[in-house]
């Protein structure tokens, strides 16, 4: 079981990583030839085309076996790369080619990050997902640390708490970490404010994964199929639209920082009023049933 979790967790760590060094490396060549207005597409690209193909890969992986579709996977993110490379090495910077090769190339690879996130699917303890070797920038590694490394002890809050309580909770150590933000503009404060969110993004995300493998039937591989891929699809879709827009969204506060994190912030805010509701509704249906026993 252990060498399982172990390359279970080095595969997610690495498929995940693989994609988030399109935060400084597309970003930093956008921006640098002055497209900063797109300089989040190629991200978004990859997180919002996940979304259809989130919703066919389980169908596939229970057709194909799952080891070829990851195989797939990993070749198409293989030519993903290749294409983003041609783009740098055979063209002027900023030029109209380089930046499509940029983006078809991480078109190609929203196969690749559809099919890593499916790995939390896997028959192996959640706890076991939290190796992220991608080591990018300081600030985005300890950041991808704050996401992952709690996972070794996110389970127990989970089973202390219960499932929408430890969400709420993660919701708030979020709302905490972008409050860091506001202490000063010291790359230290940033970096330990975005290693707050990564832990707050933990705990608030592990806990509703979980939950969904008790919504389908687990000897149904077609139901389970169905509900992992509506799933994904919901999630990667909402992520990668927000991701498109957030270069345009921050152009659009005049490039004001406090200003693009307030607005964060309040998503956080929304987010810990949603599921403190849900948590108080459960708790007062737990509370009734243990009433209506005692009776």
């Amino acid at each position: 079981m252990y060498k399982n979790i172990f390359l279970l967790s080095g595969t997610w760590g690495l498929g995940l990583g693989a994609s988030f060094v399109q935060i400084p490396s597309a970003q930093n060549v956008l921006t640098t030839t002055g497209h900063d207005s797109i300089s989040t597409v190629p991200l978004g690209l990859i997180i919002l085309l996940s979304a259809p193909m989130a919703v066919i890969i389980p169908k596939l992986m229970t057709k194909y076996g799952e080891k070829s579709i990851f195989v797939f996977a990993a070749f198409l993110g293989c030519i993903g790369a290749i294409l983003q490379m041609i783009g740098l090495l055979v063209s002027p910077p900023g030029s109209t080619f380089e930046i499509a090769m940029l983006m078809v190339g991480a078109a190609v690879q929203s196969f690749t990050y559809a099919s890593t996130n499916n790995i939390r699917f896997a028959d192996a303890e959640y706890a076991g997902n939290f190796l992220q070797i991608a080591i990018i920038t300081n600030a985005i590694f300890a950041h991808m640390l704050g996401m992952f490394l709690p996972s070794l002890f996110s389970g127990s809050v989970i089973t202390a708490f219960g499932t929408w309580s430890s969400t709420c909770i993660g919701f708030i150590i979020i709302l905490i970490g972008g409050g860091l933000f506001y202490v000063n503009n010291s790359l230290w404060m940033f970096t330990i404010g975005i290693t707050v969110v990564g832990i707050g993004w933990n705990i608030s995300f592990v806990g509703p994964s979980a939950a969904v493998s008790k919504v389908y039937n687990a000897n149904n591989e077609k139901e389970k199929s169905k509900v992992q891929g509506f799933n994904d699809g919901i999630m990667l879709f909402s992520i990668g639209v927000f991701q498109l827009s957030a270069s345009s969204i921050y152009e659009a506060t005049g490039s004001n920082w406090n200003i693009f994190n307030a607005i964060l912030i309040g998503f956080s805010i929304l987010a810990i009023l949603m599921t403190f509701a849900k948590a108080a509704v459960n708790v007062n249906k737990t509370t009734t049933s243990l009433f209506c026993f005692s009776r």
